[in-house]
């Protein structure tokens, strides 16, 4: 319990950084979808930002838990931490592909009434 205590403190600005970042990125896209076609450009981009953010969360911890194994000269643990890390990443990346490819024809009219 106490190494989740540690991570979870050190993590903590990393998430601060994410989620002001997010923050600003979502007031850019309201005010951006009263522009019109630059509108729908940003609307498109936020998309895209949120999703690419969810799945550099993947990475960010997988390249935490390579380089602790790697430190303690335990390759297969670096072995077992990056392999997982590729499967929830792929599992995310199809999940998050479906939802986005099944949702395309109503996602703009959340956007907008046109």
């Amino acid at each position: 319990l106490d190494d989740l205590g540690t991570l979870v403190r050190g993590s903590t600005a990393q998430l601060t950084r994410t989620v002001f970042l997010q923050t600003v990125l979502v007031r850019a896209t309201a005010t951006a979808t009263a522009l019109g076609v630059a509108g729908a450009h940003q609307v498109c981009l936020q998309l895209w930002w949120i999703t690419l953010f969810g799945l550099d969360a993947v990475a960010v911890s997988a390249q935490a838990l390579v380089a602790a194994s790697l430190g303690k000269n335990d390759v297969v643990g670096a072995r077992i931490a990056a392999d997982r890390a590729l499967g929830w990443g792929v599992g995310a990346g199809v999940i998050v592909g479906a939802v986005v490819f099944l949702a395309a024809p109503s996602i703009p009219y959340l956007f907008t009434d046109d």
